[in-house]
């Protein structure tokens, strides 16, 4: 290879490289994540997953300050054949443990939108191995915590 080559191949790696440090370590991330966690990831390396906690906005389409029943018809409208609501998510310490049938429940399943009357929720979907902790004030929702889990390797 001609030492010109090497250098402009050098340099535009490195260019490459701190590019991705910037947007890594800016902002951008948790925004690209409100709609599309998975792409976001990218910005996490070693094991490209993702979390963040919004208190506005929206996240995947569901709007903070939302009712519990605004949330529930949106679970409806966006996730009902994708999304499991987690009936442990939320129950007193010490609740009797569920069996494996229990601990999720479809969204159009009957008791799907009960599980939306505690102070937390929890809204797994499967498929884009991401999950949704919803925090209630009153009756609006207050926080999400999103999470997507790319890799479940540990360091």
């Amino acid at each position: 290879m001609k030492r010109k080559t090497r250098i402009l191949l050098t340099i535009t790696l490195t260019s490459a490289a701190l590019a991705y440090i910037a947007v890594a370590l800016s902002p951008l991330p948790r925004q690209i994540a409100r709609n599309s966690p998975e792409k976001a990831s990218v910005f996490r390396p070693l094991t490209f997953n993702f979390a963040a906690v919004y208190a506005d906005g929206s996240v995947l389409g569901l709007a903070i300050g939302s009712t519990r029943d605004e949330l529930f018809g949106a679970f409806q409208a966006q996730y009902a054949a994708s999304g499991l609501l987690q009936a442990a998510c939320g129950r007193e310490v010490g609740a009797p443990t569920l069996t494996a049938a229990q601990s999720s429940v479809a969204i159009g399943a009957a008791g799907a939108r009960e599980l939306l009357n505690r102070e937390v929720a929890c809204l797994w979907l499967p498929a884009r191995k991401i999950m949704l902790i919803f925090r209630f004030a009153g009756d609006r929702l207050h926080i999400v915590e999103l999470s997507y889990v790319r890799s479940e390797l540990n360091f």
